[in-house]
């Protein structure tokens, strides 16, 4: 409501596991249904040993859902102190989040052989 209110963009986060996929498009549908810009998905916890589900969702999500994946922040993060987090926080954005996050290197070290 607050970002129909702002006519804000959306950014949606979204966890790394099974059941990712449909919950991403069901909100990205939810939120072009309201009207609201959806401009893309950073994953919300990417797992230190991400297994072969979360690795597909890394391929499947800009698909399922429509819009691009601008990110991953690993696990734990949240436990960083401030500054540590700030320091960090560039590495796991896209540039369009204002990072430098590379998709694409992240898609080949993450994807799982067959895919690549």
């Amino acid at each position: 409501d607050a970002a129909g209110l702002l006519r804000a963009p959306v950014l949606v986060v979204a966890s790394a596991g099974l059941g990712t996929l449909n919950a991403a498009e069901l909100t990205v549908r939810e939120l072009r249904g309201r009207g609201l810009d959806p401009v893309g998905v950073v994953i919300g916890s990417w797992p230190t040993d991400p297994g072969l589900a979360e690795r597909c969702n890394l391929l499947d999500l800009p698909d399922v859902t429509g819009v691009p994946l601008l990110g991953a922040v690993p696990e734990g993060a949240g436990h960083l102190d401030p500054p540590a987090f700030r320091a960090a926080a560039p590495h796991w954005l896209a540039p369009r989040l204002e990072g430098v996050w590379d998709a694409e290197a992240f898609h080949t070290r993450e994807a799982p052989s067959h895919a690549r």
